[in-house]
């Protein structure tokens, strides 16, 4: 794989409701689902599984931006958006910043570049975007 390539993907980010502690990654750009010990970790999991997933697709010829998500998925996605706030991620990737979470969307970047990957989320990207309830909002919710 010689050419350069960037993906632009929104990724949620969610408490496991099956197993305590754990988090959920979902990238809805190419359907990848993941998850992690903590939010950074999850993170982390979310851009492994993402690139090996795209370099399986340019490899064999494929289209990675023919698989995506369920509308479902984008559509609970901008729940959360619209019904959070905005905050900083590097404010929810300690353990103490994680406990008011319940969920994230951040918008996250994969480059490839000479047979070499760079993710990028958050700060490291555009405008980070993970979100919080609003004043009176829920507490179950913070993407």
């Amino acid at each position: 794989m010689n050419n350069d390539k960037s993906y632009f993907c929104w990724v949620m980010i969610t408490q496991s409701k099956d197993v305590p502690g754990e988090w959920v990654a979902h990238n809805l750009a190419f359907d990848v689902v993941t998850q992690g010990t903590s939010i950074q970790h999850a993170l982390e999991m979310i851009g492994e599984a993402s690139y090996m997933v795209v370099e399986d697709d340019l490899e064999h010829g494929r289209d990675p931006q023919s698989r995506q998500a369920p509308d479902e998925c984008f559509d609970e996605m901008f729940k959360l958006t619209s019904d959070g706030q905005r905050i900083q991620l590097s404010d929810v990737l300690t353990p103490e910043g994680q406990k008011s979470v319940r969920a994230l969307v951040i918008q996250m970047a994969l480059r490839f570049q000479h047979q070499r990957l760079r993710v990028t989320a958050g700060e490291g990207f555009d405008v980070p975007l993970a979100m919080m309830p609003k004043a009176g909002g829920s507490p179950a919710l913070r993407c």
